[in-house]
């Protein structure tokens, strides 16, 4: 294995240190804050925040198969050293992000807005609060979206040491909003919504900062390639599949429990998928590591260290997730 090489499994090996550390960071907060929340919401307001929660990222497997494919077209582009292409990309992947934040809108207002008012099982005081609750939802799942290309440009860099630090200030700025919650004399379900919205928009504000000022090589350009769109398209279609499955199943579910069970339950619910989402969080660090450098190997036609990596990866996946 030459220097070049080495150094860049050395990187893995760095981002993967960078990511676990993430990882334990944002578990035990993760799980204070699920505490935090209860305590301050209460348990009818948290399951109503849990089923408006539902309703608003049911669409979410849309951008999650749309990220996977901006990650491994970025990524490819960087393997290559394109730089002009690279920027088409880039600008692509906006492109769509933007388009997608539009059709959600629309699919999530729809939907939202129709179980929460004629099917959601609450109080009739609290359906203001509970709609007020589904729109700052709504802003903050959208902006997500929007932060998505500039998260995937900074994965496809493999720059883990910045993107686990905004992990770790994240859920520290979610648990202060738990807290602001917990102490303010207003309308908690409510305050504690539109505080999340205002923290997504910071969140995104340094995602897109970071990108202008240290990834200098890909830039967003007026531009609109119909060939990159049906690739995008073709790519994600069956992880597509896969995720709809998986968030169909996790979100309905919420859905079912409101109506049968009521709201008191879907607050159990909640708690139950903080610790779910901590232990899945698992099998996503070590991949994001590498990922990104198996696919710039392949794009610059470097065989050889990409089977070495394929290998050596499945092997410590293995022992890491046993």
């Amino acid at each position: 294995m030459d220097q070049r090489h080495l150094a860049n499994s050395k990187r893995i090996a760095k981002n993967t240190g960078y990511l676990y550390i993430r990882l334990l960071v944002v578990t035990v907060i993760n799980l204070v804050m699920a505490r935090v929340i209860l305590r301050a919401l209460g348990f009818e307001d948290f399951g109503i925040y849990n089923v408006v929660g539902s309703m608003v990222v049911l669409f979410g497997f849309l951008s999650i198969a749309l990220r996977s494919a901006s990650v491994r077209y970025l990524a490819v582009e960087l393997g290559k050293a394109d730089n002009a292409q690279l920027d088409k990309v880039f600008s692509m992947v906006i492109n769509c992000h933007a388009i997608l934040v539009g059709c959600l809108w629309v699919l999530v207002e729809a939907v939202g807005l129709w179980f929460i008012n004629f099917h959601m099982q609450l109080d009739p005081s609290r359906l203001t609060a509970a709609n007020w609750a589904f729109q700052f939802s709504t802003l903050t799942f959208l902006v997500s979206v929007l932060q998505a290309p500039f998260d995937s440009n900074i994965v496809a860099h493999e720059q883990m040491n910045f993107y686990a630090t905004i992990s770790i200030v994240e859920s520290l700025l979610k648990l202060l909003i738990a807290y602001l919650v917990l102490i303010s004399s207003w309308d908690k379900l409510i305050t504690f919504s539109a505080l999340l919205f205002a923290a997504s928009l910071v969140i995104c504000s340094v995602y897109v900062l970071y990108n202008r000022l240290h990834l200098q090589d890909s830039h967003y350009i007026r531009h609109w390639d119909k060939t990159l769109v049906v690739q995008f398209v073709n790519y994600s279609g069956w992880s597509l599949f896969v995720n709809a499955a998986d968030t169909g199943v996790l979100q309905l579910r919420t859905a079912f429990f409101d109506v049968f069970l009521g709201t008191i339950a879907n607050a159990a619910l909640g708690i139950a998928n903080q610790v779910f989402n901590a232990v899945t969080m698992v099998f996503g660090n070590f991949s994001a590591a590498f990922s990104p450098q198996i696919v710039k190997s392949y794009a610059a036609g470097d065989k050889d260290y990409f089977m070495h990596l394929i290998f050596t990866t499945s092997k410590v996946s293995f022992f890491l997730f046993l």
